[in-house]
């Protein structure tokens, strides 16, 4: 008997797909997190475009977030775990409390 579905709890998601785009936001958010929904709505408020990539598939068993925390920890240059992850123009900026201090700065 054959599954259909490509992804199980076992099988690992592709991390390359996290894709940073030159002079634009990226939020990585997971479902049910208010900060990655107010930074979103912030974005959104002024008018700011971004991508967005929720992380839930990489969060499938302890084997496939320590994975991608390990991922995150290269892409950052240090360890955080908390959501969401923010970046612009390739570079690491925190979560919601700095994300609203850049937009600050910038408007």
């Amino acid at each position: 008997m054959s599954n259909s579905s490509n992804f199980t709890s076992d099988s690992s998601p592709d991390l390359n797909e996290i894709k940073i785009s030159p002079n634009k936001y990226l939020i990585i958010s997971k479902s049910n997190c208010i900060y990655c929904d107010k930074s979103k709505d912030l974005l959104t408020s002024y008018n700011i475009d971004f991508d967005t990539i929720n992380c839930d598939k990489f969060l499938t068993s302890i084997k496939n977030k320590n994975k991608f925390l390990d991922y995150m920890t290269d892409l950052i240059g240090y360890e955080y775990a908390t959501m969401p992850m923010i970046f612009f123009d390739k570079d690491f900026i925190g979560g919601f409390s700095e994300l609203e201090k850049s937009v600050s700065l910038t408007k």
